[in-house]
């Protein structure tokens, strides 16, 4: 083999290895992008179920409040009912009437 078989089969080597290396730089940009646009897309999807718990939290918390005289007046007339039985008396409805 002289010096120009051998200096041809370098140059082609090179050329073949920086073929190889420009496509991995490819296939890690390209990846590289898609991992970028999904993790996009998942914040997304993260902050529309976040949106959705916030209006979710905010209505359970309106409607507890709005409920929640009623729910303590039940809770008052039927520890007051077991209290006058323990003491003997008639059972008899002491509790103010739940606004709305």
């Amino acid at each position: 083999m002289d010096k120009t078989t051998n200096q041809l089969g370098l140059n082609r080597a090179l050329e073949k290895l920086r073929g190889n290396f420009q496509e991995g730089l490819k296939l890690i940009k390209g990846l590289e992008e898609e991992t970028r646009l999904e993790l996009h897309l998942g914040e997304m999807d993260v902050k529309q179920a976040w949106a959705k718990l916030e209006a979710d939290l905010s209505k359970a918390e309106h409607q507890a409040l709005q409920e929640a005289p009623a729910v303590v007046d039940r809770a008052v007339e039927a520890l007051r009912s077991v209290r006058d039985r323990l003491d003997g008396a008639p059972a008899k409805s002491t509790a103010k009437p739940a606004r709305r």
